[in-house]
């Protein structure tokens, strides 16, 4: 009898589980598609050239590997270039510019700094994208969730495609 039952388990077709896919490659994977789907003014100083989006980090790096893995790809229609910044003064030339929930205690004076400038804020924690920031990423029963500030992103001269903005859980 013994036999019989570990002959059909071991018969059973194996279906394959797949892995989650981890929060921050997904995080990634956001910030490249919002780049891709976004259009800055011509005349900003910031304005990407050859196909190049240049990314900052602002704070501490919580994404490890997943950004340099997705700006070394060849396959998108669109280059990555990483910048880490300690200081918000260097954002200049940022075209996304993403703020660590580790910058909370500075965002108000960051967000200062930033008037006026024709660059994607993005964060995922949600009291620093309630300051004032253009777009929130938030994990909601571990699906990624994205949230719009349309209004702070139209002011500043910044183009968010109507198919992000579709989207998109919330858009204000």
């Amino acid at each position: 009898m013994r036999f019989i039952i570990a002959f059909c388990l071991a018969t059973l077709p194996l279906t394959a589980i797949p892995a989650p896919i981890p929060e921050y490659d997904m995080k990634a994977a956001y910030l490249y598609n919002l780049a891709m789907f976004t259009e800055w003014p011509e005349n900003a100083i910031n304005t990407p050239t050859n196909n190049t989006v240049r990314l900052c980090i602002l704070g501490n790096d919580s994404f490890g590997s997943s950004l340099s893995t997705l700006s070394r790809s060849r396959n998108t229609g669109m280059r990555i270039q990483l910048s880490y910044l300690t200081d918000v003064k260097r954002a200049d030339f940022c075209q996304v510019l993403f703020i660590d929930k580790s910058e909370l205690k500075n965002t108000e004076s960051v967000l200062k700094l930033l008037e006026n400038k024709s660059i994607l804020t993005v964060t995922d924690n949600e009291e620093i994208f309630r300051m004032g920031l253009m777009v929130g990423l938030f994990l909601d029963k571990n699906k990624l969730i994205f949230d719009i500030n349309y209004t702070l992103a139209n002011s500043s001269k910044i183009n968010i495609s109507s198919k992000l903005l579709k989207m998109a859980r919330y858009v204000i």
